[in-house]
Formats: C-alpha cells, structure tokens, sequence
C-alpha cells in the first residue's frame, strides 16, 4: 500500500512538473515626473500601491511560453538581459505556485534571486535605475500553469 501511495504521489508530481507554463512579462517604468497617462493594467495599478512612484508607463508586454527547466532571455531597454527560468511547480492542495529564477546582468552587475509565485500571480523585480532621469525599470512576472 505504501509502495502504491508513493507511486501516485511521484506520477501526480511529475506531471505537475512537467507542465507548461506561460509567463507575462511587463516591462515598466516607474518616475515621479508626470501622471501615469490612460487606463493601467493590473500590474501597474499593484505596483503603484507597492512603490512610492506616481507615474507609471508599460514599455512592453510580452509572453513567453516554458516547461519546467526552460528559460528565456528578455532584453531590456537599457541594455540589461533579464534571464528568466521556471525551476518547478508546488502543487499545495488546491494551490499550485510557480518557482522562478530571475536573473538580470548589466556590465558586470548582476542580480540572481529565486520566487514562489502562486499560478496567476505577480512577482515585481527590480530592474535598476535607468541611466536618463530618474526613472526606475521594474518587471512584473505572472506565470499561468496550463
């Protein structure tokens, strides 16, 4: 009995392993020069109630599509590389987050950190300081498990 409990808890974990994922990505600036113009997505919305900006702008959205153990490389506006891996999927109850690793070089400065973000959540990552104004690049991460 124990052999067969140990076999279904390692099938359903390698399915949740296995699977899909797609990841949006924001990139956005946040300054405090001007208002934020139009209608702001979600993203911007939470993170104008996180950081203390008050203009917000999206440069771009993308998505990328991975399966655990991929990566992908997003080229940012002021020359970083943002690597961005999914390292696996936590399946708790009902809850299925999303482990990534964040990876952004610039020159010889780097930032390497690890987030658990629940399925259609959002995790913000700072990008740096941009080198005009004083503007900061943040991306916002929001992986969906298919």
């Amino acid at each position: 009995m124990m052999i067969g409990t140990a076999l279904m808890v390692a099938l359903g974990l390698g399915n949740a392993a296995g699977a899909g994922l797609t990841i949006d990505v924001q990139v956005i600036e946040a300054s405090n020069n001007g208002d934020s113009p139009g209608a702001q997505s979600v993203a911007i919305r939470d993170l104008g109630a996180t950081l203390s900006y008050k203009s917000f702008r999206t440069l771009s959205s993308e998505q990328r599509v991975l399966a655990v153990g991929e990566g992908t490389d997003l080229f940012l506006p002021d020359g970083a590389v943002a690597h961005i891996s999914a390292l696996g999927v936590e399946e708790k109850k009902r809850n299925r987050t999303v482990r990534l690793r964040v990876r952004i070089e610039q020159g010889q400065e780097s930032l390497d950190t690890e987030y658990s973000v629940r399925n259609g959540g959002t995790v913000f990552v700072s990008a740096g300081k941009r080198a005009t104004g004083d503007s900061v690049l943040v991306l916002a991460i929001a992986p969906h498990l298919k």
